[in-house]
């Protein structure tokens, strides 16, 4: 492993982003497939993160995918951290279409 790289660090990440997602360990656990205790190990770094979880994750919310591998957010490529969201994000509605002209 290079100097200076945190072998945890993804798992730091998962912790972050179930927090902004405002998410308790059990919603996040059923809308992952992750199980809540593994997610708990995962978040007191008792076990690390395998692509399964990442992708996992990425799944339910795609924008977070390359955050969550790098800790680094590419936003011209819709990939962005949860860093500066001021509310959680599962209060943001999807619009919905205009009412049918008749």
């Amino acid at each position: 492993m290079k100097p200076g790289l945190d072998e945890f660090a993804a798992n730091d990440r998962i912790r972050q982003l179930r927090k902004t997602l405002g998410l308790t360990r059990d919603e996040f656990a059923q809308k992952t497939g992750i199980g809540t205790n593994q997610l708990s190990n995962l978040e007191h770094k008792k076990q690390k993160v395998y692509a399964w979880h990442i992708e996992a994750i990425s799944h339910v919310w795609p924008q977070y995918g390359y955050w969550l591998c790098t800790g680094e957010a590419l936003p011209d490529a819709e990939q962005i951290s949860p860093e500066g969201e001021e509310e959680p994000l599962t209060h943001l509605k999807v619009a919905e279409p205009p009412p049918k002209k008749r």
